[in-house]
């Protein structure tokens, strides 16, 4: 089954058991994939796995900069819906891959492209985002990209 029609599925089944919490959130995630059909064109065409792990992977940042920006405003039940959400959407994205992970895989890339100085940063980031994406945050990635160029600096 694809994930599309599984989270409609999902959503389906969370309605008619009433949960208001599941059914609000898939909803939600219904609406943004239904909304990405429209945008791309594809009313007609089956979304496909990857185009649905892209827009939860959008819904889910959201979610983090929510979760983020109340906390910092002292409200800590919407902080909790959000992080409940989050909870939510990951279980439908791929396990992400840890920094151990990604770091090595940077080293890796690294050594296959004679990475030899900071200023091959940009080259690097190209070989390995495309490696990562959907499999691991982009801000974690260039972070350790740019710790690892600038390691080579020193």
């Amino acid at each position: 089954m694809q994930l599309y029609d599984q989270i409609y599925k999902d959503m389906i089944d969370a309605k008619k058991a009433r949960d208001e919490f599941r059914s609000g959130a898939l909803s939600f995630i219904y609406a943004a994939l239904k909304q990405y059909k429209i945008d791309a064109r594809k009313q007609n065409d089956p979304i496909t796995d990857e185009e649905v792990v892209s827009v939860l992977n959008k819904a889910a940042k959201q979610r983090k900069d929510s979760i983020q920006m109340y906390e910092s405003g002292g409200r800590t039940e919407l902080a909790d819906k959000e992080k409940k959400e989050l909870e939510l959407l990951m279980n439908y994205l791929p396990k992400q891959l840890g920094e151990a992970e990604v770091a090595e895989l940077i080293k890796t890339e690294a050594a296959a492209l004679s990475i030899a100085s900071p200023k091959d940063m940009s080259k690097l980031m190209g070989a390995v985002m495309p490696k990562l994406k959907g499999k691991a945050d982009g801000k974690l990635v260039s972070d350790l990209v740019k710790k690892y160029v600038s390691s080579l600096g020193a």
